[in-house]
C-alpha cells in the first residue's frame, strides 16, 4: 500500500455491476479505497470468485479488476466487504505512526460506509414515524400466517391468513 496521506471521500455504495458484453473485455473498474486484497469480493453469476488480478490497492480513487477472460452475458459484481476487525497495534506509551492511525481510522469509515449500503437495501421505517414505532417487533408467524401487514389503526404489523383477497388498484 502507498505511504501517502489522504481524506477519504464518501464511497458509498462501494459496489460495481457489470454486464459482460464484450468477450475482449477484460479489465472492469471499481471507484473506492481498497487498503487489501481481501476486501473485495468479486462474484461471477453469483459465483464468489479469486480468478484475477487486482490493481489499485491503497488509491483512494480506485483500481481495476483484471480477467483472463469472461463469457458474453455473465454479471460480474464487485463489492468491498471490510472485516470487522481491528488490526492496528499500538504499544502503551509508544510513538504513534500517523500512517498507522490514519489506516485504522480510514478502516472504520470505510466499514460504517459499507454498512450504510446495506442499510440502504432494507426497508425502513420514514423518520416520521420513528418514534411511534421505536420498539417495533415483528409478529411471529402462525400456522397458516402468510401475509405481512399493518393492523387496522396503523400501529402495529401482523400476519394475516392466507385466505384474504389480494387486491390491486391501478393509478
Amino acid at each position: 500500500m502507498a505511504d501517502t496521506f489522504y481524506t477519504l471521500p464518501d464511497q458509498v455504495p462501494p459496489y460495481k455491476r457489470y454486464v459482460v458484453i464484450d468477450a475482449a473485455q477484460t479489465a472492469y473498474a471499481y471507484n473506492w479505497l481498497l487498503l487489501e486484497a481481501v476486501d473485495l469480493a468479486v462474484y461471477v453469476d453469483d459465483v464468489l470468485t479469486t480468478a484475477y488480478t487486482l490493481t489499485g490497492l491503497g488509491v483512494v480513487t480506485g483500481g481495476t479488476v483484471i480477467f483472463a477472460g469472461l463469457p458474453l452475458g455473465a454479471v460480474l459484481v464487485l463489492v468491498r466487504v471490510m472485516p470487522r476487525t481491528q488490526n492496528a497495534l499500538l504499544s502503551t506509551g509508544g510513538i504513534l505512526p500517523a500512517l498507522t492511525f490514519q489506516q485504522a481510522f480510514n478502516r472504520a469509515v470505510m466499514l460504517i460506509q459499507d454498512i450504510h449500503e446495506v442499510l440502504q437495501r432494507i426497508p425502513q421505517l420514514t423518520r416520521t414515524v420513528r418514534d411511534g414505532l421505536r420498539n417495533l417487533v415483528f409478529p411471529q408467524p402462525a400456522a397458516g400466517g402468510v401475509l405481512l401487514g399493518w393492523n387496522a389503526t396503523g400501529t402495529a404489523l401482523t400476519l394475516y391468513p392466507n385466505t384474504i383477497t389480494v387486491q390491486s388498484i391501478s393509478p
